[in-house]
């Protein structure tokens, strides 16, 4: 099972309404890891757990060894974390 962009976007804007255009963009490509325009369960389970670690992080404070990784995962799982966080 996958979902195509158009799928994941309906399904993105049902959670968050006012998501724009760029971030949907970037959600689809953090999540669409051998970018074949589709999402495949394997590739949305892995963005979850990801989003587990960011957020464990994020509450402890380390946990990602690459600020760059923490801002992308971050801002992925909309945590929130800014540049000046990591």
């Amino acid at each position: 099972m996958s979902l195509s962009k158009p799928k994941l976007e309906r399904f993105l804007q049902q959670l968050v309404p006012d998501m724009k255009r760029s971030e949907l963009n970037y959600v689809h490509a953090m999540v669409d890891m051998n970018q074949d325009g589709l999402i495949e369960f394997k590739e949305f389970s892995t963005a979850v757990k990801e989003c587990r670690t960011v957020g464990a992080a994020a509450r402890t404070g380390g946990g990602l060894h690459s600020s760059t990784s923490r801002l992308n995962l971050s801002a992925f799982c909309g945590l929130g974390v800014h540049s000046g966080d990591v």
